[in-house]
């Protein structure tokens, strides 16, 4: 499976580069949670992971992105994802999430500040995978799905979520800074085959990025993101990642990575590491991969 998938990976990061030649730009932007720059960009990143419980399982994610610059920092977004595992029960799956289609707006209030404002939705188009009888109660699957932590809505099954965000950037001498929070609300849109599955999902997301740019073509970066359910009985955040008896009521993670540029194409890899007690002894570490060109 692992092979099979990253075939389609290069497919896709060849289609992506051949598709874009533009201007030439070297303004590098930090690594970040949501990317308010001003550039229309296609990137394609490949991310890998292992679940250590509720099932020992081999994880793949990868997920092809556009970001288009419509008018004056107004972007459209679109993200379409794919998730692969083996190993959870003998099964080996590749499947599809959910489509993101998505608008963000940035707001510049000075040279070093400024606002951006977002709102995601995430089309229930998720290609369910045949179920795992394993004698246990949690969901391997849609646990291991879990490893994208706060991108958790692309793999939501029978969900619509709905997502609004709003961020604050600044910027000064090559660092960055980027606070966000966003607010997740996903009504149940078909029947599921889990009796206890809630009709609505409600989460809380925030995160704080840092970067600094090294003279446009290398940046150095990290941040830490977290998911809050405001449910005393961690109920949505056991529903979204598939965890019906061992609900946790929030789950954090830290980010490091570094980021290259030269011209229109960008470059980055990152390590995600999760912080959380039950969130380390369910997940091993995850590494990001990611290709991406630019243009105005």
């Amino acid at each position: 499976m692992v092979s099979r998938a990253f075939a389609r990976l290069a497919a896709g990061l060849v289609a992506a580069l051949v598709f874009c030649l533009s201007d030439p730009s070297q303004a590098a932007h930090p690594l970040r949670l949501t990317d308010y720059s001003p550039q229309s960009r296609i990137g394609l990143e490949a991310a890998y992971g292992r679940m250590k419980e509720p099932l020992p399982a081999d994880l793949l994610h990868y997920l092809l992105e556009v970001d288009a610059n419509i008018h004056a920092g107004l972007h459209l977004r679109l993200g379409l994802p794919f998730s692969g595992y083996s190993g959870a029960g003998g099964a080996d799956n590749f499947i599809r999430g959910n489509l993101l289609v998505g608008a963000s707006y940035d707001w510049p209030l000075a040279d070093f500040f400024s606002l951006g404002f977002g709102l995601r939705l995430y089309l229930p188009t998720y290609e369910r995978a045949d179920p795992i009888d394993v004698g246990v109660p949690q969901d391997p699957r849609r646990a291991a799905l879990a490893q994208w932590h706060y991108r958790f809505q692309y793999a939501l099954e029978d969900g619509f979520p709905v997502v609004p965000e709003l961020a604050a950037r600044f910027r000064y001498a090559g660092f960055y800074t980027q606070l966000e929070g966003a607010f997740t609300w996903a009504p149940n849109v078909r029947e599921s085959d889990e009796a206890a599955r809630k009709a609505n999902i409600t989460l809380l997301q925030y995160g704080v990025g840092i970067g600094y740019d090294v003279l446009g073509y290398v940046e150095f970066g990290a941040s830490f993101t977290g998911l809050v359910d405001p449910a005393s009985s961690g109920a949505n955040l056991g529903d979204a990642l598939g965890l019906p008896v061992d609900r946790p009521r929030s789950l954090h993670a830290a980010t490091v990575g570094v980021r290259g540029q030269y011209k229109w194409f960008a470059a980055r890899f990152e390590t995600t590491l999760p912080l959380d007690s039950r969130h380390w002894e369910m997940l091993a570490p995850t590494y990001i991969g990611a290709l991406q060109t630019q243009f105005p």
